[in-house]
């Protein structure tokens, strides 16, 4: 049925199926929720972690650079600046009153984007040592049909 804040006794939908919920005005709901002591101890050891493994990540990345592996290095200086975003979001709804949510989702945002660059970069490593290994194969199968 059609059930929300707007319609707690299951109204049938007037015009057919019911669109998104569309918040009250002043603001989205749930939105004024605050993280209490206990959360926000929580919320910011993760923040010191998030923030130490993404200079970590610009690091490796550097010392990947002076071994002329620039591709890692891009990779990693992206993953270990989207971490300190990340980082410093979480740290926003520790030090902020008003919009721990808003902060929250934002941070969730880039940790997403964080683990996505990580896994499509290896998904990407996968399928290119598989293809390799193929290649490298047909090649020995192709030199032992040679010497015959």
């Amino acid at each position: 049925m059609n059930q929300g804040p707007y319609n707690p006794y299951n109204a049938p939908a007037p015009y057919g199926a019911p669109g998104p919920y569309m918040p009250p005005p002043g603001g989205p709901a749930g939105y004024d929720y605050e993280f209490n002591d206990v959360e926000n101890a929580a919320i910011s050891k993760a923040a010191f972690w998030v923030r130490l493994l993404g200079i970590f990540t610009i690091v490796s990345g550097a010392a990947g650079l002076l071994n002329c592996n620039v591709v890692a290095f891009a990779i990693d200086l992206a993953v270990g600046i989207t971490l300190l975003g990340a980082a410093t979001s979480l740290s926003m709804v520790v030090n902020t009153q008003g919009n721990d949510i808003q902060h929250m989702m934002v941070a969730l945002g880039k940790l997403r984007t964080a683990f996505k660059i990580r896994v499509i970069v290896v998904l990407v490593a996968i399928v290119l040592v598989v293809v390799a290994m193929v290649g490298l194969g047909a090649l020995l199968f192709l030199a032992g049909n040679q010497s015959r």
